[in-house]
């Protein structure tokens, strides 16, 4: 997941390296590391790989790398590299939509424009990464699913003066069109494959019908407008496989009003503690009985740590990126896309704001968070090696 982190934005956006794709990038462990891992594209992984895989076909595969993070080009282009044709890039509402501060106005905004906008709302709607992904994916030939979170693990992230709003809330659903029009204006140069209007829905939602009715007429105002401006455009959102699973009869209205299934497949119990890798075959299986036939399917996150805290080391998640493609391959007919999550380790500033938004301190679940990596700073994890070899024997 690439989650912004507003604070020091525009410090960020300013250092990383923007240089052009024909530049030489500078040597890196994950160079070697693809060429270690692949010496024949056709080769099933060593990892536990069926010998019988399923070639790509129109599959699309990616891996989520940190938009603000100073290595963010070069991680693109080890991801592009491994066989990744897209990323995540991901952002809550009030990342871009922020309270509206007068000094911050570009000086050669038009003063009245300022003005007016500042009369209007107490917000200004600006994030400097979403320029940064803009200069940087197209150069790598990296596409991007687009997140512009409504709704999180912590519940709302509209601007406060709409938090308490229903999602049903005409304003509200203005407000966010305006989001997205900024958002994607921003991206003229990105192939953006989708857009997901929130995450962690079934969280969120708990079990009350009345809330998912709200957000059903949420998704169909959203996607009506998406849909408007680039007709071929996806639109979705984001529940856990098991919440897919367990509340498909309270999402089956909002599923109709989106044009895929968005999923994130981290699978963790609640003590974030590791499910066996062998398991993803047969939750994948409940994930796309329980869907609408018909709908495809995209994983947005799919990912499973290493630290010894949540019961698992790099040997097991080895086992869960080749179990992971394997499953894939079950179901590559209705399975469009997966993301992994994530190239690189969350540094623990990153792990920790997550951790708040979900309400949880404790140390299995920020380990948890911390070692999702396929690699971690400055050491290739064998588990990337892995995510190579499998890819590779798929076309990808």
């Amino acid at each position: 997941m690439v989650l912004i982190a507003t604070a020091g934005a525009l410090a960020i956006a300013a250092s990383v390296p923007l240089g052009c794709g024909d530049d030489a990038a500078p040597a890196d462990p994950g160079d070697a590391a693809i060429e270690a891992a692949t010496p024949d594209a056709n080769v099933a992984s060593d990892a536990g790989v069926d010998a019988a895989v399923v070639p790509r076909g129109t599959r699309v595969l990616g891996v989520s790398v940190v938009v603000g993070d100073l290595d963010f080009q070069k991680n693109v282009r080890i991801a592009r590299d491994g066989g990744a044709t897209t990323t995540n890039v991901s952002f809550a509402w009030d990342d871009v939509e922020r309270p509206y501060d007068a000094g911050a106005v570009d000086a050669g905004d038009d003063a009245g424009d300022a003005g007016d906008a500042a009369a209007r709302t107490p917000t200004q709607i600006f994030n400097p990464l979403l320029h940064v992904a803009n200069l940087v994916l197209p150069d790598e030939q990296v596409g991007a699913t687009l997140t512009l979170d409504a709704l999180d693990v912590g519940g709302s992230r509209a601007p406060a003066e709409l938090a308490t709003l229903p999602l049903d809330d005409a304003e509200l659903a203005t407000r966010y069109d305006r989001l997205t029009d900024y958002a994607l204006d921003q991206l003229p140069d990105v192939k953006v494959s989708a857009l997901l209007v929130a995450s962690d829905v079934d969280v969120t939602l708990g079990d009350d019908p009345a809330k998912y009715a709200a957000f059903t007429t949420f998704v169909t105002r959203a996607a009506a407008h998406v849909h408007a401006l680039r007709p071929k455009l996806a639109v979705g959102f984001v529940v856990s496989v098991d919440g897919a699973v367990a509340k498909k009869d309270r999402l089956a209205a909002a599923w109709a009003a989106a044009d895929f299934v968005g999923v994130t497949y981290l699978p963790v119990d609640g003590a974030a503690r590791v499910r066996p890798a062998p398991a993803v075959a047969s939750d994948l299986d409940r994930l796309v009985a329980a869907v609408p036939a018909g709908r495809p399917v995209v994983v947005r996150e799919a990912g499973y740590p290493t630290s010894a805290a949540c019961g698992s080391d790099e040997a097991s998640q080895v086992a869960f990126v080749s179990a992971m493609f394997g499953a894939w391959d079950r179901h590559a007919d209705r399975i469009t896309a997966v993301t992994f999550r994530e190239l690189v380790d969350a540094d623990p500033g990153a792990a920790a704001a997550l951790a708040m938004r979900a309400g949880r301190t404790d140390a299995p679940f920020l380990a948890f968070l911390q070692s999702l990596g396929l690699r971690s700073a400055g050491r290739t994890k064998p588990g990337f090696d892995a995510w190579i070899r499998d890819a590779r024997a798929r076309g990808f």
